[in-house]
């Protein structure tokens, strides 16, 4: 395991917040912090429905063999994570969470490979 660097931690919230304007997640204000995630993911989301706030919590040990588009895919992940949260009002929280991710593992595997080489 190796800890992100300060290089990492920026390079990690200028991708958070280019996937935010590339996906149109404008109406959410979001945060970006570096600790220890709760559920031992490499990062979570955090939200403040009423608020419309998000903080994104990325933890600060990855993997040795990690590199910038694990980091860059993170963020994503992490974006594509508010981006599906109002559906969480309508169906079991354990249910929302498995076809969350179903349906964000599909986006990785087309709009993140498609976009992956866009900078703003």
């Amino acid at each position: 395991m190796k800890k992100l660097s300060a290089e990492d931690k920026v390079y990690c919230t200028q991708r958070v917040y280019f996937w935010q304007k590339i996906m149109g997640i404008i109406q959410w204000q979001v945060f970006v912090r570096f600790g220890h995630t709760e559920t031992n993911a490499r990062a979570e989301v955090e939200f403040n429905r009423p608020g419309r706030v998000a903080t994104i919590t990325f933890d600060e040990h990855f993997d040795d063999s990690w590199d910038k588009r694990d980091l860059d895919k993170t963020a994503f992940h992490e974006i594509v994570e508010i981006k599906y949260e109002p559906y969480r009002n309508f169906l079991a929280e354990d249910l929302v969470d498995s076809l969350n991710h179903e349906i964000i593992r599909l986006d990785e595997n087309t709009v993140f490979r498609l976009l992956a080489g866009c900078s703003t």
